[in-house]
C-alpha cells in the first residue's frame, strides 16, 4: 500500500506541472495530427514529411525547448496548419533553430487569427509562410528562408504572405533569404518594427521588404541593412503604402529605399551609406516630410523626396 501510495503522489505531482491547459500525453511522432493542447517533450527529428499538423481550431503547440527537423522533402512543412483558426505556436527560449530542415518551417494556408511567436525558423524555400490568411500575428520570429538570387520572384523569403490580409508583423528578424519579408498580393498588413536584416548582419541576396502587388499596407519603424540589392522596395504595382520611420543602412546593391509607385507615401525615414540613393522614388510619391539621408553613393540622397 505505501508503494502505491507513492506511485499515486509522484504521478499527481507530475500532472500538476504540466502547464495550464496541457494534458499528460503520449511522446509524438512526425506527421501526427494535434487536436488539443500540445508540449513536445522531446525533439522530432528527420520527419519524412511534414513535422507536425494543425487539426483544431483554438489549441496551443509550445515546443517547450525542443526542435522539429526534415530531412527536406519537397512540400513539406515543420509545422501545418491548413483552414485552422486562432492557434498559438510558440517556443520562447531562444536558443538553437527550433524548426529547420523543411521546404517551408511553418506554413498557414487559409488560417486565420493564428500566433506564431517567440522561434528561431529555417526553411528551404519559406521560413514562414502564410497563403490565403487573414489577421494573424507574428511576433519576435527570427526566420530565415532559401537563397538562389532570384529577385524578380519571392520564391525564396524569411517571411512571405501571399494573398493575405490584415495580419501584423512585428519584431522578427528576417535574414539570409533572397528576401526577407515580401508581400505578394497581399492588403492591409502591417509590418512593423522588424529587421530585414539588422545592422552588422549578412542580409539577405535580393532585398529586405518587398511589395509585390501588395496594396494598402504599412511598413514602419524597421531596420533594413545589409542586403545586396535595395533595403525597402515598393514595387510598380504595389499602391497605397506607407513607408515610415524606417532605417535602410549599407545596402549594397543599390538604394537604401526605392519606390516605384507613386501612390506612396514616404515620411521620416532614415538612409544612410546606400551604394546608391537613400531614397529613391517615382515622381508624384507623397512626401510626408522628415526624411533623412547621407553618406549614400548618388551625391543627390534623395530623389523625388526632401531628404534633409
Amino acid at each position: 500500500m505505501r508503494h502505491l501510495w507513492k506511485v499515486l503522489v509522484v504521478a499527481a505531482l507530475a500532472l500538476a506541472m504540466l502547464p495550464a491547459g496541457a494534458s499528460a500525453q503520449e511522446a509524438l511522432g512526425c506527421g501526427d495530427v494535434l487536436t488539443t493542447d500540445t508540449v513536445l517533450t522531446a525533439d522530432l527529428v528527420d520527419c519524412p514529411g511534414d513535422g507536425l499538423v494543425v487539426g483544431a481550431d483554438g489549441i496551443r503547440i509550445k515546443l517547450n525547448g525542443h526542435s522539429i527537423t526534415g530531412t527536406g522533402a519537397p512540400g513539406s512543412a515543420g509545422v501545418r496548419n491548413q483552414g485552422h483558426d486562432g492557434v498559438t505556436i510558440e517556443d520562447g527560449d531562444f536558443v538553437g533553430l527550433d524548426i529547420s530542415g523543411f521546404q517551408t518551417g511553418i506554413l498557414l494556408v487559409g488560417a486565420d487569427r493564428n500566433r506564431v511567436r517567440d522561434l528561431f525558423v529555417e526553411g528551404s524555400s519559406h521560413g514562414i509562410a502564410l497563403v490565403g490568411s487573414t489577421g494573424n500575428l507574428l511576433e519576435r520570429n527570427a526566420a530565415r528562408g532559401g537563397s538562389l538570387n532570384r529577385c524578380d520572384s519571392p520564391a525564396f523569403v524569411a517571411i512571405a504572405l501571399f494573398r493575405s490580409s490584415r495580419n501584423l508583423l512585428r519584431d522578427n528578424i528576417a535574414e539570409l533569404s533572397d528576401f526577407g519579408i515580401s508581400l505578394s498580393g497581399s492588403n492591409r498588413n502591417r509590418i512593423e518594427r522588424n529587421q530585414a536584416a539588422p545592422l552588422g548582419s549578412d542580409g539577405n541576396a535580393c532585398t529586405g521588404i518587398a511589395l509585390f502587388g501588395a496594396h494598402d499596407n504599412a511598413v514602419e519603424g524597421n531596420v533594413a541593412a545589409n542586403n545586396v540589392d535595395a533595403g525597402i522596395h515598393v514595387r510598380p504595382r504595389s499602391h497605397g503604402t506607407l513607408v515610415a520611420g524606417n532605417l535602410a543602412q549599407f545596402n549594397g546593391g543599390g538604394d537604401g529605399i526605392l519606390v516605384d509607385n507613386p501612390q506612396t507615401t514616404i515620411t521620416a525615414n532614415t538612409a544612410n551609406d546606400n551604394l546608391d540613393y537613400g531614397i529613391e522614388a517615382v515622381a508624384g510619391v507623397t512626401d510626408g516630410g522628415g526624411n533623412t539621408a547621407s553618406g549614400n553613393g548618388n551625391p543627390a540622397q534623395c530623389l523625388n523626396v526632401a531628404c534633409s
